[in-house]
């Protein structure tokens, strides 16, 4: 990547502010030879010095960019390497060697019409043979609850009242439910706790 490569770049001129060897000219052009940091120099050049502490800083900063830069090359790496996982894993989806755009969406429309129409037992799929099978599988299902061969409208509903029915009856200890059995029930047993509670007989 040429960003990269341009930041390595001034990176690695960079260090060499840090280098103790090497030799810094910070002075206007013109301004005489070059100063070595640590060497010497007259009080009209004092000023061209670089001086300790301006080295830690620029070392920090080339410490700095080459944490940047490193960050800078994960994250391309990560993305390139999410990017074909996906492109992979789409491919083997949609068995086509090269992905284009709204693939994965064509396979998985093709994939649910394939299936609904394996439910309808056609060779096709037709426009509304979805509701059609979901209302199919909603009646086998009922049937099965209800133990019925075939579905009749109010079956579940039926099925589902007389299952509750058997439910409160088996809760208040008799064969057949009532109306206001479960309500009497919970009524007498509040009762009962109470009574426990308080040490009375009623």
């Amino acid at each position: 990547d040429a960003g990269i490569l341009a930041t390595k770049q001034l990176i690695k001129s960079l260090r060499h502010a840090h280098d103790p060897h090497h030799r810094v000219d910070v002075r206007p052009s013109g301004g005489g030879e070059a100063v070595a940091p640590g060497a010497a120099a007259s009080a009209s050049d004092s000023s061209a010095l670089v001086t300790a502490a301006d080295a830690a800083a620029v070392g920090n900063l080339v410490e700095d960019d080459e944490w940047l830069g490193l960050a800078m090359e994960m994250a391309i790496l990560v993305r390139v390497a999410v990017r074909e996982e996906a492109k992979k894993q789409i491919r083997g989806f949609t068995s086509k060697d090269d992905y284009k755009i709204g693939d994965l969406s064509k396979e998985i429309d093709a994939r649910v019409k394939a299936e609904v129409a394996r439910l309808r037992d056609k060779d096709e799929y037709e426009l509304g043979d979805l509701s059609v099978a979901l209302d199919q599988l909603t009646k086998e299902q009922v049937c099965k609850l209800t133990g019925k061969s075939e579905y009749a409208a109010g079956d579940l509903s039926v099925e589902i009242d007389g299952r509750v029915k058997s439910a409160v009856a088996a809760f208040c200890g008799k064969e057949e439910y009532t109306t206001g059995d479960l309500t009497r029930e919970i009524d007498r047993r509040a009762k009962s706790a109470v009574a426990d509670f308080t040490g009375k007989e009623q």
